[in-house]
């Protein structure tokens, strides 16, 4: 009784922490893609560095740094 208690409570435990992962990952894959375009989409410069163009390409962004 008590070993099956104390499974459920870890089981939905590992569950919560699952999902506060995933959605930690979409809350961060969200903000780097909006940095990346207020930094190098909305200023008009047409390509900034090497590596912000390849996250550009990386995160769907075309050459002038609008939405796909």
């Amino acid at each position: 009784m008590r070993l099956q208690e104390i499974h459920a409570v870890t089981s939905v435990f590992m569950l919560e922490v699952f999902m506060g992962l995933l959605f930690f990952v979409f809350l961060l894959g969200v903000f780097t893609r909006y940095m990346v375009s207020f930094l190098y989409g909305m200023d008009g410069q047409k390509n900034g560095l090497l590596i912000m163009r390849s996250w550009k390409q990386l995160c769907g962004y075309r050459e002038a740094g609008e939405y796909r």
